[in-house]
């Protein structure tokens, strides 16, 4: 069986030199700011949705869940309130971004 031939050796010319600053990305800038206006409408549309989904939940919950299968009903109310609680989640950890 025939040797294996080495790998090659980056000589140090092959290498691309290290930005002296220490910065990451020297000549990067911060994104600018939101408006005013549409970090409202965000904020509006979270809280919309937020109503939207208790509103939805109290629904499926007083109206609509069919105790003789529970062994279905249960389960998917468990899962539409898990997906609540994670918007809500969501909401919660991404709205301490805009700051």
């Amino acid at each position: 069986m025939p040797d294996a031939a080495p790998a090659a050796v980056p000589q140090t010319s092959d290498v691309a030199p290290r930005p002296t600053s220490g910065a990451p990305f020297p000549n990067a800038t911060m994104p600018t700011r939101e408006s005013r206006a549409k970090l409202l409408w965000v904020r509006l549309a979270t809280v919309l949705a937020l109503l939207a989904g208790a509103v939805h939940l109290g629904w499926r919950v007083l109206e609509t869940v069919n105790l003789s299968v529970w062994w279905l009903a249960v389960p998917l109310l468990l899962l539409e309130a898990h997906a609540l609680l994670g918007l809500l989640l969501h909401v919660a950890v991404c709205g301490t971004c805009t700051r």
